[in-house]
């Protein structure tokens, strides 16, 4: 019952169903570094408040590609002030160092998903632009 309210609020207030359990992609190339870059396809975790609207924790690994090596990435996306299903939030995060040296991620999530497992199953279009 209390979940039903949770639900018909969250409709009302940001016009957008799941809205408290949404997440963004994240697709595309890490910033050259040492020679090469590497692919990363993320999905972050749902909302969390922040003082100018709403960010998401960001946590995976890069994909190892033609190297022998991967990159730990952990942080948060940029704040959000929209609410609805077309927003995104910027990126800019470091990934840990593996073999001497980080690569950077800039860029920008896909559009609002309704769920970690819709997520999985969505293509997103590249919003990771190496620099």
């Amino acid at each position: 019952m209390l979940e039903r309210l949770f639900d018909r609020l969250e409709q009302k207030s940001f016009g957008v169903r799941d809205f408290r359990k949404h997440v963004h992609r994240i697709d595309g190339t890490t910033v050259n570094e040492a020679g090469h870059s590497h692919r990363v396809g993320f999905v972050t975790g749902p909302p969390w408040p922040s003082p100018r609207g709403h960010v998401h924790r960001v946590v995976g690994a890069t994909a190892s590609g033609k190297t022998s090596h991967s990159h730990e990435v952990s942080g948060w996306t940029s704040p959000s002030t929209s609410t609805d299903a077309n927003h995104t939030h910027t990126v800019s995060l470091r990934t840990k160092n593996a073999e001497s040296h980080v690569h950077r991620i800039n860029g920008v999530t896909a559009s609002f998903i309704p769920s970690r497992t819709a997520a999985y199953r969505t293509e997103a279009q590249d919003g990771v632009f190496p620099e």
